[in-house]
């Protein structure tokens, strides 16, 4: 057993010494099977090494977060979020406030056979989970700073719940009656043949 490892090991060095474009070629771009039967490993090898490949090319600086908050946070979880990187958007990340702060979580679904939630999106590696987390937490600082906006402008504008209704034509009758009553009591008093009631007293 030994000595196959070797041998593989041997065997993997080889083909990245030889043809490095190549390797690169089936590592990212041919199918899996393609991969393992060139590389001469297993296809769960072959899918990690694929893994690996792929998120040591990602540029932490690049990944986007985009923080919903939750009306009423669900225990630890507080709010929703989007990750998007170079064009892709992934949702149904979870953002939670743990003990030593924000972190956020991959997205899960029911699998039909087992009925356990598993993950649908797995993020690799320390360095990406930190920058993850690091985005989620400006993110969310964002989203509050928004919602405490909104707030101030409403609490500023005061707006009654009567004056976002439109009058009905009644209220409207009613109002320019009331507008025209009071504008001919501030007329001067005349009498039938359009003389001041004063002038005809005098």
């Amino acid at each position: 057993m030994a000595a196959a490892t070797k041998t593989q090991a041997t065997t993997d060095a080889a083909l990245e010494v030889i043809d490095q474009a190549e390797y690169n070629h089936f590592l990212t771009e041919a199918p899996i099977e393609d991969f393992a039967q060139y590389a001469g490993i297993s296809i769960d090898e072959a899918v990690n090494r694929r893994i690996e490949a792929a998120r040591q090319t990602i540029d932490p600086s690049q990944l986007g977060v985009n923080v919903r908050l939750l009306t009423e946070p669900q225990g630890k979880m507080i709010g929703l979020a989007t990750v998007s990187y170079q064009g892709f958007y992934m949702d149904g990340f979870k953002v939670f406030n743990g003990e030593n702060g924000l972190f956020i979580k991959e997205p899960t679904i029911r699998d039909s056979r087992t009925g356990n939630f598993v993950k649908s999106i797995r993020v690799s590696g320390d360095e990406l989970r930190a920058a993850l987390n690091q985005k989620t937490f400006e993110a969310y600082k964002t989203a509050v700073n928004v919602l405490a906006a909104r707030a101030a402008e409403a609490a500023k504008a005061e707006v009654r719940p009567s004056e976002l209704r439109q009058p009905s034509y009644r209220e409207q009758y009613s109002r320019a009656a009331q507008q025209a009553a009071a504008h001919n009591a501030a007329l001067p008093e005349t009498a039938n043949n359009g003389k001041t009631k004063n002038a005809e007293r005098g």
